[in-house]
């Protein structure tokens, strides 16, 4: 999602099903295993007479309560939702002002790019199975015909289908305008003043609803790049933008966007689809027929939603999968609407949260990528990650990305405090260079390999929750040591006991294993962060039990300790340890609301903004929010997308207000939402390009 859209996260979130009017739920099975979320889908069904379609290889207690249950074989979800993606488009069942507005639809291809009729993009090299992605971008030139000519006027197919009426997902007043202008009010049919172009983008902190074809610039986290694969964040940059891109309002244009994708999908037949899916050719015809009814002799008033969970994100194409279905749903229109988008089911309740805060290694918290070893000083590092700002005459900039220097140095300013100025890249040469993937799999294989030496596992059962046990095992016996912090013996802080191994090679196990106590979740105060973005504070009940104690103790006793054996005995490039800013009140354990605040981000001098006269963000003061965030170092922000969330009104997260004036279930003044409480993002996009709600 995050190549299509912007963002990788769920769009919608749980309460908001309740507003759908169609469901298409694969790659999970949430009557089962999100019992207390499915209470929504239900709901739809019940109050809305939301149809439900469910496809999966087994028939699950989710299947039971579907009004359409089709049986797939197992891994042949692109093949079915490509065959719903041509149906849409060979029955004129699209969005086509949405996609005309907020999607990369009419931008203009460059010549020689070619599709994969034989497997492989234009530019691939065989000799070192790479791409030369020079085609993969968009054309220079503004406003085309559909036969690449120039247009004779700015004309307008924006904002012909508004319907009086209409849902919008937008919770708070100025979430769905353009910077400057009057934002339609509450969620009534109120139309701001707008520009008579062909399209009125969201403002600067609202991304467009996304890319219908693969983005590439930017690395994959824009709206809308260049065509091609998905962008995997290497150390080479993708082409730069044009910085006036063309496109052509018709959609008729033989490179646009909407007609590669159309070429791309026309051989997703229903005979293609039963051949791969095993999906008789009637019943995918009855499911596409349904599924895309929402948009039936272009109805804009109905929303669908899709819901998956880990049965797509554990195949090995899990991420193709994924991107299919926000293709379907761009071209559908579907999302940044109430009761629609692309929804992923959490497991857990701060899966969001971890990923949100850099729990991957391949970014730090934001989102923000990670250095390659190429990346040898700041400006090289941001030429590489900052997406290029492209202006096509009729739109403003959809391109929030393009303010990455802004995250990044306030992140520095965060981490590194005094030691990071300007004279010194900001301590950006602290920061670990990666030039090999870090991932879960990849660590437990270096492990089994015998090049890492040992683990620290805080809260996961690593035996137990990867795909192969036995080869988790075998790593953990090579390894010279193990810390696992838990509430009790798991299979991971016991590996030696696992079955088949006897007590000699109990013996010749090397492995020292340290067990910490750690403290339960009724134990410690912080934050969870839901499905929906929601960061929600909790509080501590009971305090933890004789030796056990918090995570953030434990963890900052420990770099304490290493900091002190640095500052004694020196070792390899201390930089990034000894001047690691920790100012808190009590080093060894720190208050998260410390770290909350931290994480929100300071005014470091006195702020300014032209675009707000009158107001000043006095030094030491909690931002607002993001857009207040500098690349002169005079901001510190440990995640630019929680900025807001503890001001100097106080914990935005602590909030409880139950009042919803939508009746939507946004509850504004529930806890607080990312970005900037957004309760469903790419919320510009619930309204026509006057304002009016779809």
């Amino acid at each position: 999602m995050g190549p299509t859209f912007g963002r990788g996260a769920m769009t919608n979130g749980w309460i908001d099903i309740k507003n759908t009017d169609m469901m298409l739920i694969m790659g999970g099975n949430p009557a089962e295993n999100h019992p207390c979320g499915f209470k929504w889908p239900i709901e739809a069904k019940l109050r809305r007479n939301a149809k439900m379609i469910v496809v999966d290889p087994r028939f699950t207690r989710t299947a039971a309560t579907a009004d359409l249950f089709l049986q797939i074989r197992a891994g042949a979800d692109i093949a079915f939702l490509g065959g719903l993606i041509n149906y849409a488009i060979q029955n004129n069942r699209i969005a086509k002002d949405y996609l005309v507005n907020y999607t990369n639809a009419a931008f203009i291809v460059k010549d020689g790019f070619k599709l994969p009729e034989d497997g492989l993009f234009s530019g691939f090299d065989s000799g070192g199975a790479t791409y030369d992605k020079a085609t993969w971008n968009y054309e220079e030139g503004g406003q085309l015909g559909p036969k690449n000519e120039a247009a004779t006027g700015a004309g307008s197919s924006g904002g012909a289908s508004s319907v009086a009426g209409g849902r919008t997902s937008s919770e708070t007043a100025g979430e769905q305008h353009k910077a400057g202008q009057e934002p339609a009010k509450n969620f009534e049919n109120k139309s701001p003043q707008v520009s008579s172009k062909p399209s009125t983008p969201p403002d600067k902190g609202q991304s467009a609803a996304g890319g219908v074809m693969n983005s590439q610039t930017g690395g994959g986290h824009q709206a809308a790049g260049g065509v091609g694969a998905a962008g995997q964040g290497g150390p080479k940059p993708p082409p730069s933008l044009p910085p006036n891109v063309a496109y052509d309002l018709s959609l008729e244009h033989e490179r646009s966007v909407f007609q590669l994708l159309k070429k791309q999908y026309a051989r997703y037949t229903p005979e293609m689809v039963e051949r791969i899916t095993g999906i008789p050719r009637d019943q995918f015809l009855k499911a596409a027929d349904l599924f895309t009814s929402v948009r039936k002799d272009g109805d804009m008033k109905r929303a669908a939603t899709i819901i998956y969970a880990v049965g797509w994100t554990q195949h090995t194409f899990g991420t193709q999968i994924i991107r299919t279905a926000a293709i379907l749903q761009l071209i559908l229109g579907n999302v940044g609407r109430a009761g629609g988008g692309v929804n992923a089911l959490r497991g857990h309740s701060n899966i969001q949260g971890a990923t949100d805060m850099g729990g991957v290694f391949d970014i730090f918290p934001g989102y923000l990528k990670i250095p390659a070893p190429t990346d040898t000083d700041l400006a090289t590092f941001l030429k590489r990650t900052t997406p290029t700002v492209s202006k096509p005459d009729a739109w403003d900039s959809y391109n929030y990305w393009s303010n990455t220097p802004k995250f990044m140095v306030s992140f520095l300013k965060a981490m590194y405090g005094d030691a990071a100025k300007k004279e010194n890249d900001f301590a950006y040469h602290h920061l670990p260079k990666i030039d090999r993937k870090y991932s879960w799999t990849e660590m437990w294989d270096y492990m089994y390999q015998g090049q890492v030496k040992g683990l620290f596992a805080f809260g996961m059962n690593g035996v137990m929750i990867g795909p192969n046990s036995r080869k988790n095992i075998d790593a953990l016996k090579k390894a010279d040591w193990l810390v696992v912090c838990e509430l009790y013996p798991d299979e991971t802080s016991e590996f030696w006991k696992a079955p088949g191994i006897t007590k000699d090679e109990m013996a010749k196990i090397p492995t020292t294993v340290y067990r910490l106590p750690g403290a339960g979740f009724a134990e410690k105060d912080g934050t969870f962060v839901n499905s929906a973005r929601w960061l929600q504070w909790k509080y501590v009940a009971v305090p933890p039990p004789g030796q056990a104690k918090v995570d953030q103790e434990i963890l900052a006793r420990i770099f304490l300790k290493v900091r002190e054996l640095y500052q004694k005995e020196g070792g390899k490039f201390p930089d990034g340890i000894l001047n690691l800013s920790w100012a808190y009140t009590t080093p060894e354990n720190p208050s998260l609301a410390e770290v909350a605040k931290e994480i929100n981000g300071r005014a470091l001098a006195d702020l300014t903004d032209d675009k707000q006269p009158g107001v000043t963000i006095k030094a030491g003061q909690q931002l607002p929010g993001f857009a207040w965030l500098k690349d002169d170092g005079t901001t510190a922000c440990g995640n630019w997308l929680y900025s807001g969330s503890w001001t100097e009104a106080g914990a935005q997260m602590q909030r409880r207000g139950t009042e919803d004036p939508s009746g939507l279930g946004v509850y504004p003044n529930w806890a607080w939402s990312w970005p900037a409480n957004r309760r469903v993002m790419y919320n510009r996009a619930s309204c026509d390009p006057t304002g009016k709600p779809w």
